[in-house]
């Protein structure tokens, strides 16, 4: 007779997540994940495979979280620019938070992993896809309403906009300064006019 799983998978998957964000893909060991969870190795295996196909369900979850945050200010009502800087203060707001500086655990696995997984390189191409669509979206609408001019490549400037959102990512890991980060988002604000 089989085994019914008698844990709370979500559950599972937040302390996963937050071990591997601590530590680090290459950092946490099997017996990390045991110690962390509850749940002995073979409960681990036969539910979730091996450690990678944990990882991977980490960050998806981690995205999942986080994506719903995100898009929260960029698709509010207002206009685009309003949106797009909603989303940059809401960003300050959050490295603020992070007492521990961790970072964004995605900018932190594109580091460890991207260069040498391409699981993990797909899935953070597919995430980074989506939000540079997001932002491309917001820049158009914003072209039409006469709010950043038209002349712009609205692409580049998507591309621009992420790019700007993973620096200031990774400056706040050692920048503590608010003032210092809105005016880094001042800057990025810049950039649609």
């Amino acid at each position: 007779m089989p085994k019914h799983i008698t844990f709370d998978r979500e559950v599972v998957i937040k302390k996963v997540t937050e071990l591997f964000w601590r530590k680090g893909y290459h950092g946490t060991s099997m017996q990390d994940l045991v110690d962390t969870t509850g749940l002995n190795r073979s409960s681990l295996y036969n539910t979730f495979g091996d450690k990678f196909a944990l990882f991977l369900e980490s960050m998806k979850y981690y995205q999942q979280q986080e994506q719903g945050a995100a898009y929260s200010h960029l698709f509010k009502s207002g206009s685009a620019v309003e949106c797009i800087q909603s989303f940059f203060i809401a960003l300050i707001d959050n490295i603020e938070e992070d007492k521990d500086k961790k970072g964004c655990y995605l900018i932190n696995c594109t580091a460890e992993l991207s260069a040498t997984d391409p699981h993990v390189r797909d899935f953070l191409t597919d995430n980074q896809h989506s939000l540079i669509r997001a932002f491309t979206d917001l820049i158009h609408s914003g072209q039409q309403n006469g709010e950043i001019p038209a002349t712009k490549d609205a692409r580049h400037l998507a591309l621009y906009l992420f790019s700007s959102l993973q620096g200031l990512r990774l400056t706040g890991m050692l920048n503590n300064s608010r003032k210092e980060l809105e005016g880094i988002a001042e800057e990025i604000m810049s950039s649609l006019g």
